[in-house]
């Protein structure tokens, strides 16, 4: 639960099961969605900057990706990175005085360089495979150029070659979803009925693994 000031850590010894008060070990503010564990290290959006912070060595502050060179007056939000840190995806938003941040893209950076998808229509968001291999985007597909509303189709992009697969919804474009290496495992609402799968995005061989209804986080 975020704060202005930080969030408070608390450690649980998994041995003894003590509990421990730590305080607030990070010095960055917010609501804390998109913070993660990578390793031994937290990962946060910090307006144009993802930063890679060893909480206990709050000093040890490692900028992963910034844009502010590239997209001045915008930021950082939902991001994602793959287990050997090299690998990090985010949602763009331009900053505005009022309202919701509009979703602009999704940038993505890794050993293979770095490349922004403008978004197409609704953008929700972007996930890196645990390998680093792939990015799924989650957005509104297009015919002939024309946005499709109401629809949630999967980009996904190989990292390594650059291929893109365009999976539309009415073809088993996954929703909520988490990613392992090389694969992601969510609901496929269509085509009916509902079922959680797994996609594989190497072969493109799905398997479906159990019927759902509205699955909700995954």
């Amino acid at each position: 639960c975020g704060t202005s000031e930080g969030p408070p850590f608390i450690e649980v010894n998994l041995t003894t099961g003590d509990v421990s008060r730590r305080g607030q070990l990070v010095p960055y503010g917010g609501e804390t969605e998109g913070w993660y564990w990578l390793g031994t290290r937290v990962v946060l959006p910090h307006g144009p900057r993802l930063l890679s912070i060893d909480p206990f060595n709050p000093t040890d502050v490692q900028v992963v990706l910034d844009i502010s060179d590239t997209h001045p007056g915008h930021d950082l939000w939902q991001p994602h990175s793959a287990d050997d840190g090299r690998t990090h995806s985010a949602t763009v938003r331009r900053i505005v005085e009022s309202g919701r941040y509009p979703y602009v893209g999704t940038i993505v950076q890794g050993p293979h360089g770095r490349r922004f998808e403008a978004a197409v229509g609704q953008l929700d968001e972007s996930s890196i495979t645990r390998d680093g291999s792939y990015v799924v985007i989650k957005q509104n597909g297009e015919v002939d150029g024309r946005v499709i509303e109401n629809s949630d189709d999967n980009k996904i992009i190989n990292l390594a070659t650059g291929e893109v697969w365009d999976l539309a919804d009415a073809d088993g474009a996954i929703g909520h979803s988490d990613c392992g290496p090389g694969f992601i495992v969510g609901e496929a609402n269509l085509p009916g009925p509902g079922r959680c799968v797994k996609l594989d995005l190497r072969t493109r061989q799905r398997t479906d693994l159990f019927e759902t209804d509205d699955l909700g986080y995954l």
